[in-house]
């Protein structure tokens, strides 16, 4: 009798050692040389079977198929608030404060269906590790930062804390510093890309896709002003590199993310006065478009005219 007490004691304890390595930082020598006091939790990466990865080429597009944070989202932003998750890269940058360093959209804002570990998922239309490095190089010991920041109906972005993870690059490739070995159930997230786009979006021979996405010119720190996604200001781009910005002001989408963004925005104003479903607000938000077209072509005419 005693010895099957035992013998479920020490199963009971191996199994709680296993599930603890799935959640430990992947072991490494190489030490990182800066604190970030706002970090809760980490951040695992996985591949597109959801097995964790803690290696890859920057040149890959998505970056990653999916992350999940070791923590649960905040409250209020949890599955059943209707929260999701998305992935920015950050570049870091000595002798100035995490708060204040350059940030980069690499994934879609991502429902997920697990408060324990929220996930985010990529798409090929997301970026690479390379369109972000391009604008952002990995100058402090080839360095970069992942943060996961939440999102939910009627409440604004969550960015307080967040769960983190650190990468080095050297040439095309990325590995993982510090981290979390997580797996992935991909079934439980979604990118609203998926979501809001057809299929045929995503079809590898799509422009979408083929054409790279440019990075869009930042908004300088400490200009105070703040560029609404899909507004002309946010929509600009450059051909030189973006000025540093400020996570509490701005975090530069690329084009797809603000065309991603802006449609999310009007169709969640559309859906919330009539209640429809998002491709009756979409095509909602198609009308008022074409009818601003035909607003402005009538006035074109007109000016023509006299």
């Amino acid at each position: 009798m005693t010895s099957h007490r035992l013998m479920r004691t020490g199963s009971g304890l191996a199994a709680v050692f296993l599930a603890g390595t799935l959640l430990a930082p992947p072991a490494s020598a190489e030490s990182v040389p800066f604190t970030d006091s706002a970090v809760q939790g980490s951040v695992g990466l996985c591949d597109a079977s959801g097995h964790p990865l803690s290696a890859g080429s920057t040149l890959n597009h998505p970056y990653v198929t999916a992350v999940g944070s070791t923590l649960p989202a905040p409250p209020g932003y949890g599955a059943h608030d209707g929260g999701k998750a998305t992935l920015y890269a950050f570049q870091p940058r000595r002798d100035v404060d995490p708060g204040q360093w350059s940030g980069y959209q690499l994934t879609g804002s991502s429902s997920y269906a697990e408060d324990a570990h929220p996930l985010a998922a990529g798409t090929n239309l997301d970026p690479s590790l390379q369109d972000f490095l391009s604008a952002y190089p990995a100058k402090w010991d080839g360095l970069v930062q992942l943060r996961i920041y939440y999102t939910a109906p009627n409440r604004v972005p969550y960015r307080r804390t967040y769960p983190a993870a650190v990468l080095r690059v050297r040439g095309k490739g990325w590995s993982v510093v510090q981290g979390a070995q997580l797996n992935c159930d991909l079934a439980k997230v979604v990118s609203s890309e998926k979501l809001l786009l057809p299929s045929s979006a995503f079809d590898p021979a799509h422009p979408a896709v083929t054409d790279a996405p440019a990075l869009s010119a930042a908004t300088p720190a400490g200009s105070g002003s703040v560029a609404a996604p899909g507004s002309p200001a946010a929509s600009s781009h450059s051909s030189t590199r973006p000025a540093p910005t400020s996570p509490s002001r701005a975090v530069s989408p690329s084009p797809a993310k603000q065309t991603e963004l802006s449609t999310v925005a009007d169709a969640r104003r559309a859906g919330s006065t009539s209640g429809s479903s998002p491709w009756l607000a979409l095509a909602a938000a198609a009308i008022g478009v074409a009818g601003l077209a035909g607003a402005v072509g009538w006035r074109s005419r007109l000016r023509r005219t006299r």
